[in-house]
Order: C-alpha cells, then structure tokens, then sequence
C-alpha cells in the first residue's frame, strides 16, 4: 500500500508524517511528500502520559474582537505588499491557530527513504532497513542480510531522519546520531522509561 494512500485515508497520520490531507491542494501537497520513486518506512512511537484537551473551544474565541480587526484591513491580495504587511500584522496580534489539545510525555519520530529504481532492494527493503536500524520497528532481524549484495546498494542510497522530543536529553541526542548503531533498542528503550522523568507538555 503506498504511502500516498495511506496519508490520504488516515487523517490522524498526516500530523505524524509532516504531510497534509484535504482537497485537490492537498493531494498536491501529498505527492511532493511521499514521491512515487521512493520507498518509504517510518516509525513512530508516542510516550503519551497525560492528554489533556477543550471541549467546546468555540464558546471561548472572542468572534466580536476578531472580527472588528478583519473589518479595518483591506481584502486579502498576495501580490499587494501593504495588503500582505497588514495580515501579517493581524496574524501577530490574535494568532493564527487555536491549540484545542496537548500531550504530556516522549515523541519519537523514524523516517527512512530509498530510491527504488533497483528491484531487489525494493522487495527487501523493509528487511534492509530492520536490519540497518538492529530492530527498532520491532522486526525479527534476518543477520544474513546485510551480507547480500543488494543490501550494500541499499547503504549507499538509503537516508533518514531520526526526531526525538523530551524523554533523558543525552539518550534522545544519542539515538538522533546514532539510530542505526548495534545497541539502538537497548538505548531506545532506556529512553522510553526516561519519559516519565523527563517530561514536558511534548505536541498539540
């Protein structure tokens, strides 16, 4: 199932995966993504301790205030500089979004990515990248991999991103630089437990 799919029919994965869901613009948005010459794996991980969220958050937007600043600025056009000075203006006093929701705890993000022009690293590729990351999705690591050749054309075009928010700040640094070292899950778990003592508010 591609990638594209997946975002598209999963509205709660499109925060996760840094893409977007919506109308034609956003299918747009999608595509630029998730290309349809690459492979993608991602992992994430959220150590969710308190949630915490507004009901009815409607009832507390002050609609006569912001409507009052939308009545002495002109209509919006982005190629009038003064128009667009004024919506930046108007953005910096009321804001532009409202945080209806929070999470209190850890947030782990994996993206890995991979031309997949070659056809025997893309039937393996989700072996290639448990193997090269020594479990961290939770795979069973096939050891015999990373002697095939095709797992060494792998090494050469797969690239990453590792993203770590609260939990031990050395640990999070240590899997950020080194997510693809041997004790990875040793280290990732050891930041999991880490959470409840290195916690802040983590992601609306």
């Amino acid at each position: 199932m591609s990638s594209e799919y997946c975002v598209g029919a999963d509205a709660s994965l499109a925060a996760d995966y840094l893409a977007v869901t919506g109308d034609m613009s956003a299918s747009y948005a999608n595509k630029k993504t998730f290309q349809k010459n690459y492979l993608y794996s991602t992992f994430i991980y959220n150590q969710i301790l308190i949630q915490v969220a507004i009901q009815n958050y409607g009832n507390f937007v002050n609609e006569a205030e912001l409507l009052g600043h939308r009545s002495r600025i002109d209509k919006f056009d982005p190629h009038n500089p003064d128009t667009v000075l004024q919506y930046k203006s108007l953005f910096a006093m009321v804001g532009s979004n409202v945080i209806t929701s929070a999470k209190y705890g850890g947030h782990m993000q994996l993206q890995v990515w991979a031309d997949n022009s070659d056809s025997t690293v893309s039937s393996e590729f989700e072996a290639d990248v448990s193997a090269k990351f020594s479990g961290l999705k939770g795979r069973k690591i096939d050891a015999g991999v990373k002697t095939e050749s095709q797992c060494q054309t792998f090494q050469g075009i797969v690239q990453d991103t590792a993203f770590y928010l609260n939990g031990d700040p050395e640990l999070a640094a240590s899997l950020g630089s080194n997510s693809n070292s041997e004790s990875v899950f040793k280290t990732f778990e050891k930041w999991v437990d880490s959470a409840g003592t290195w916690s802040w508010v983590s992601r609306p």
